[in-house]
């Protein structure tokens, strides 16, 4: 697997930023989980489920 971050709008105290994962293996993959590691609080995603939050983890 793959996965890159970009932040598309930075407003200082908030920003938007894309994570996109991508299998470059042949397996198909039916289940996952990401793990993020950040500087800031993630507060609100789009698109995804918080299941676990740990600090910046």
């Amino acid at each position: 697997m793959h996965t890159t971050f970009e932040v598309s709008q930075d407003w200082g105290d908030g920003l938007v930023g894309f994570v996109t994962v991508e299998n470059s293996g042949s397996t198909v993959l039916q289940t996952w989980d990401l793990t993020i590691e950040t500087t800031f609080d993630i507060e609100t995603l789009w698109g995804g489920e918080i299941l676990k939050q740990d600090g910046n983890r």
